[in-house]
């Protein structure tokens, strides 16, 4: 019996697909978990430059602390404390 020699079997054709889908599972799923990472970096930033500008504010407003003292992050944003591009998601949240 001849043998056609001029392309693929079936079972190549089938075993190169399930690899490439693996690939691409296994790609697909290590995206995600760095975009996960990327997120929570960036909002550790932000609280951190968002706690910086209050201590700022406070110190240059001579402003007392106790455990009742909050702070609008609009209003950091408003005095210039902190970018108000940095702070959209957060601005009706306040630092206390």
């Amino acid at each position: 019996m001849k043998r056609n020699k001029h392309g693929f079997t079936l079972v190549e054709l089938i075993v190169t697909i399930a690899l490439l889908a693996i690939a691409g599972t296994v790609i697909a799923v290590n995206m995600v978990s760095l975009n996960k990472q990327q997120q929570a970096k960036e909002k550790t930033r932000i609280e951190s430059a968002i706690k910086a500008a209050a201590e700022a504010y406070v110190s240059k407003e001579n402003i007392a602390i106790n455990n009742q003292t909050c702070i609008s992050i609009q209003v950091l944003a408003d005095q210039g404390y902190i970018k108000e591009s940095e702070v959209s998601d957060y601005k009706d949240q306040a630092v206390s």
